[in-house]
């Protein structure tokens, strides 16, 4: 179990719900570790309805604690996110890419 270490989720589609809820159903965090950012708030009343996360529109406001950022948006949206949550990003922080054709110079 990743203990204390806060996750950040950066879209909660098919894909970032997918790892959020495999995280969890494998004991690897609990729900208060994981914080769900998106631009749909419907959405995201769901996924906290659905797995007890927190969860924000604000892209910023979900990197800025995290240990670990998971970038699960779409290929189009990803230069602005980048552009978004750069400021908050630190070099202790681990980010992992499930966008397709991103490569890590890139970002």
């Amino acid at each position: 179990m990743l203990s204390k270490t806060k996750i950040a989720v950066i879209g909660v589609g098919k894909m970032g719900e997918t790892l959020s809820s495999s995280l969890l159903d494998a004991g690897v965090v609990s729900n208060d570790q994981i914080i769900a950012a998106c631009r749909h708030e419907e959405r995201l009343a769901y996924i906290a309805e659905k797995y007890g996360i927190q969860t924000t529109v604000e892209n910023k406001h979900a990197v800025k604690e995290a240990d670990i950022v998971l970038l699960c948006v779409k290929p189009q949206a990803v230069d602005a996110v980048l552009k978004d949550i750069g400021p908050v990003l630190n070099e202790k922080q681990l980010v992992i890419s499930i966008v397709a054709s991103l490569t890590t110079q890139h970002i």
